[in-house]
């Protein structure tokens, strides 16, 4: 498997950001591997992966639960904004069309980091 030959170059690319990070592998029922510890969920009904793979696996549906994101209100509420821009006539042809839209929309700058 290329993640096992390649685990410490993953590590490496995902530690150099931040040094707690840890990787979570997630994978369908029958993969499986010696060398890393991958959490198992069975695919949905004729489909080939898990759309809602945390409630598919106990371990990782207590271990998210648990945990508060301090900014996951806030999250949400930007994110149900952004689906009815998304949904109304203007917005759907302004994004599609229009070449100057950089200008208009603010940039997306990711700074939050969780310590799980």
């Amino acid at each position: 498997m290329w993640i096992e030959e390649n685990f410490n170059y993953i590590q490496d690319v995902i530690k150099s950001y931040n040094q707690n990070n840890e990787i979570m592998f997630i994978g369908n029922d029958g993969i499986i591997s010696e060398k890393i510890n991958i959490f198992n969920i069975s695919p949905d009904e004729n489909d080939t992966v898990a759309r809602k793979w945390i409630k598919k696996n106990q371990y990782l549906n207590d271990f998210f639960s648990n945990y508060s994101f301090p900014q996951k209100e806030k999250s949400l509420i930007n994110y149900q904004k952004k689906l009815k821009r998304k949904n109304k006539i203007f917005g759907r042809v302004f994004s599609k069309y229009c070449r100057f839209k950089k200008y208009f929309l603010k940039e997306y700058n990711h700074s939050v980091q969780y310590n799980i």
